[in-house]
């Protein structure tokens, strides 16, 4: 018989996941854009050397290819007792739980990220890169939500072999 929590799947990524997907590489690359064009022909009263309106446009231009190839790859994920439910545009694909190899967090860094990796490709491919949703967290410990999920991947009941300590 399901449970519950098998039943409503619990989001674990943050619900800012979509605008930093889709909308903040936008923002970000047309408000450094203005900025930049108007250094470059000086529309805010200061004369700036060539050398640094040089800089700020490459700057502009690294930063508008590299922010949307981070951001593409973050995913919506879901969890319930058995499996993750992933959303990646517009395709949403089941994984079981069994199918996690290793689940890693950033350390360090102002937005933390968590990646699964998977034992075998899917449609969305064979890791998963998503923001958690945020929880109050002691310094240089593992985010609540990797504890869950790696308390979830490693007791979960593999057939015909009962419960398994899978993940270390």
């Amino acid at each position: 018989m399901a449970t519950q929590t098998d039943l409503k799947p619990a989001k674990i990524s943050s619900e800012m996941t979509g605008f930093l997907r889709n909308v903040f590489p936008s923002l970000w690359t047309g408000g450094f854009g203005f900025v930049a064009v108007g250094i470059w022909f000086e529309w805010f009263g200061q004369p700036t050397p060539e050398g640094q309106k040089l800089a700020i446009v490459a700057l502009w231009a690294v930063i508008s290819v590299l922010l949307p190839l981070w951001t593409r790859s973050l995913r919506e994920v879901w969890v319930t007792d058995r499996e993750l439910i992933v959303s990646s545009e517009g395709t949403q694909v089941r994984i079981p739980l069994t199918s996690v190899r290793e689940i890693r967090e950033s350390r360090g860094q102002k937005v933390k990220t968590i990646r699964i990796l998977l034992k075998e490709e899917t449609r969305i491919g064979s890791k998963i890169k998503f923001i958690p949703a945020h929880q109050l967290q002691a310094p240089f410990t593992d985010h609540p939500v990797v504890k869950d999920l790696r308390l979830r991947a490693a007791h979960i009941a593999v057939p015909g072999m009962g419960q398994q300590n899978r993940l270390p």
